[in-house]
Formats: C-alpha cells, sequence, structure tokens
C-alpha cells in the first residue's frame, strides 16, 4: 500500500470497497500535484468510472509517488484534469459528474498515436513519441468535454454545427478548467494546446480565432473545429470581455466580462436546454434565458451575454427573452 503522509492520514476517507487517498504524482506536463487514487492503483472511487490506463483499459498499478514511464505519468496528468474538471463543474456549475448523475469515465494513454479522441464512453490520449500536449489541463478537459455535451439533453447529435458547438463546448471547458485549477506549471489563459510538445503553436485561439487560421466572427456552417471558433470567442467575451478579444464583428461598444466563474455557470445552465437538432441561434436563446433565470432581477449578466453574441455577429432571435 502506499505510503501516507500525515496530511494525507487526516483526509483518507473510507470506501465501500477500501480507502482513497490524496497521492502525489508527477505529470508528464503538470509537473508534482495531488490527485485522489484507490489504494494502488490509477482508480478514483469517489468519481465512479474514473480511471487510467493503457489501451488495454486496465488501470495501472502504482505506487506512491506516482512516477515511471510516460505511460504512467500521462495518466497521472489525466487523472489530476478529470478530477479539476469534476470539481469545477460542481463547484461553479451545480452540476454532479461528468453525466449529471455522479459518474465519470475511464480513459486510456496510447503510445501508438498522437490523437486524442473522445468515443463515446471513453477518453483516449496519444503519446506517442512522448508529446506531452496532449494530457495538458486544457486538452483533458476538452475530451471530456465532449462527455459532459453528450450528457445534457439533446445528446451530442449530428451535422456541422451541433458538431461545431460540441467542440466549441469542449473547448470552453477545457480552457475552463485551466482558470478554475490556476496551476503554475499550465497558466490560465484562452489558447488550447499552446505548450510545447506537438507542433509549433496552439492549436485553436479562443480570444483571436484569426491567429489560427479561424474565423473570428458567426458565419457560414463548415468544418466543425472552424465552425466552433465564433462560438468559443463568445464565452471569451462574455468572461473577459473586449480586453481579451478586442474585436467587434459588428462594430458595437466595449464590453466588460462577467468573469470565468459566472460564464461557465450560465452556459453550463443553457446546455440544460439544449436540444436536438442544435444551433448557433438556439444556443444565444438559451444562454440569454440561462443569465435571466440564475441571476434576476438584475439584467447585467443578461446584457453582457447578449452583447458578447452581437460581438460575434449573431443578432437577436425572434421569441428571444428580454430583461427587464
Amino acid at each position: 500500500m502506499p505510503r501516507l503522509s500525515s496530511v494525507a492520514l487526516a483526509a483518507v476517507v473510507t470506501l465501500a470497497g477500501g480507502t482513497l487517498q490524496p497521492t502525489v504524482g508527477f505529470g508528464l506536463h503538470n509537473g508534482r500535484v495531488t490527485i485522489d487514487l484507490d489504494p494502488g492503483r490509477m482508480v478514483d472511487s469517489t468519481r465512479p468510472g474514473l480511471r487510467c490506463g493503457g489501451t488495454s483499459g486496465v488501470p495501472f498499478v502504482v505506487t506512491e509517488p506516482v512516477d515511471g514511464s510516460p505511460a504512467v505519468r500521462a495518466c497521472v496528468d489525466v487523472m489530476y484534469g478529470a478530477q479539476q474538471l469534476w470539481n469545477m463543474l460542481r463547484d461553479w456549475a451545480g452540476r454532479n459528474g461528468f453525466d449529471g448523475n455522479g459518474r465519470a469515465f475511464p480513459a486510456v494513454v496510447d503510445a501508438s498515436t498522437v490523437n486524442n479522441y473522445w468515443n463515446g464512453a471513453r477518453a483516449g490520449f496519444g503519446i506517442a513519441a512522448l508529446r506531452p500536449r496532449t494530457t495538458t489541463l486544457d486538452l483533458v478537459g476538452h475530451e471530456y468535454g465532449h462527455a459532459v455535451y453528450q450528457y445534457t439533453p439533446g445528446g451530442a447529435g449530428s451535422g456541422n454545427e451541433m458538431g461545431a458547438l460540441n467542440e466549441s463546448a469542449a473547448d470552453i471547458l477545457g480552457a475552463g478548467v485551466e482558470h478554475y485549477a490556476n496551476n503554475p506549471n499550465n497558466p490560465p489563459d484562452w489558447l488550447i494546446g499552446e505548450l510545447p510538445g506537438l507542433g509549433t503553436g496552439p492549436l485553436r485561439n479562443l480570444a483571436n480565432p484569426a491567429a489560427v487560421g479561424f474565423p473570428a466572427c458567426h458565419g457560414p456552417i463548415g468544418e466543425v473545429h472552424a465552425t466552433s471558433a465564433p462560438h468559443s470567442r463568445w464565452f471569451v467575451l462574455l468572461a473577459d470581455g473586449t480586453r481579451a478579444s478586442p474585436q467587434r464583428c459588428d462594430g458595437g461598444p466595449p464590453i466588460t466580462g462577467i468573469g470565468v466563474r459566472k460564464a461557465l455557470q450560465i452556459f453550463m445552465a443553457s446546455l440544460t436546454l439544449k436540444s436536438n437538432p442544435w444551433n448557433h441561434k438556439k444556443a444565444r436563446i438559451a444562454t440569454l434565458t440561462a443569465a435571466k433565470t440564475l441571476h434576476a432581477p438584475s439584467c447585467a449578466e443578461f446584457d453582457v451575454v447578449r452583447q458578447s453574441w452581437n460581438a460575434i455577429g449573431l443578432p437577436a432571435q425572434p421569441a428571444e427573452p428580454t430583461c427587464p
């Protein structure tokens, strides 16, 4: 059984199957972190379903401090990122687990590929050539963000527009977990996959999509990652205003953001109003409805939601709520 520090001894949680303890581990990217593990296994029984291992799906056997092969260290990153996402959803949005009913999902790390994925039942992280950026906080949050999106009303759906909103939801949650964790080894920002290890720059820039060749303003529906960019930028404007993303597609005045926590709360509440098919116009109405429900009688948050949609070039829709 892994050795427990005096601090960890005070925090042991008794489970039906044994004990769970805060365990020190060393990730490929996040460095020294504390994660919740069942004794001797890369399993977290307090977040049912969360475990990490190789492509066989069998959880790694570990001792404290958890270190060793790149695959084991990648799993430290994955468990840390997944637990931070779980905690963010609980603390900032009142959501119980990734599926909303107290459950998480397993992860595997694959040394034969550099690609990450969510296949509807588990998350996969490619670590070929020891490219650690695949298990950064934002990319772990992104893959499990797809699970969150799938387990809200309407499911994952199909088609490029719903797929784009799925991708932007994953990026929003990936960036959100960076802000929640506030880890100095992966400081919060509006970039996805920005840290060295895979390619020459960020995969996506939520505040300035044009920097990676994506549109900043809402327009024709195309490839899902490109089409996701304006919606992701809407979230940046809501949270951080035009100080983070200066260009307004409608030529309107500056926006003062409401903060990441409030923005995330509104976004998650809007997903509970999701239906299939889902589109940007429905998403605008849902976020306005969520803001009004959460913050009435104040209209301040509602107005920033509205202005942020206007700023990406998606104007008012018929039958959308007003405030007051």
